[in-house]
């Protein structure tokens, strides 16, 4: 019964589709979303942050997901090269990456701790943005067929 499943989805959405759906959404977003939230909490332990600034630094992370619908609209308005997500979703996941690298490279103690949480802030637009245009376009093509 799976296959089956699998090979209409296929017929009907295109496999290059499918699996550009599911990196962002398994890879991308999920990975990070599960493995982001304690490493924030264990750098910041690192820096001496503790209790209400902790959930502060938090929120900043969170705060990119509450852009959701300003980044919609932006891609819609501003296509790239005529693409609307896309190019977005590159340009996302090359900052992002970026970000993850410069906080993963650079020893705690050469840090900042607002260069980390700028960089955190950037991967959190990442996953919005890789979480938010991929749902938008597959909600086209269901609404195309």
């Amino acid at each position: 019964p799976a296959r089956g499943f699998l090979a209409t989805l296929s017929s009907e959405f295109g496999t290059r589709f499918l699996v550009m759906l599911s990196a962002s959404q398994h890879f991308a977003v999920g990975y990070t979303l599960a493995g982001a939230p304690p490493t924030i909490r264990y750098m910041l332990k690192s820096y001496g942050v503790e209790g209400p600034r902790s959930q502060i630094v938090g929120g900043v992370f969170e705060l990119a997901f509450s852009l959701k619908p300003a980044i919609g609209m932006i891609s819609d308005a501003f296509p790239i090269g005529g693409l609307n997500k896309g190019p977005y979703i590159a340009l996302a996941s090359v900052c992002g990456t970026l970000a993850a690298a410069l906080v993963i490279v650079v020893p705690i103690e050469h840090l900042d701790l607002h260069i980390f949480t700028a960089c955190f802030l950037v991967i959190a637009v990442q996953l919005a943005i890789c979480e938010l245009l991929p749902e938008a376009k597959y909600a086209e093509r269901i609404k195309e067929k």
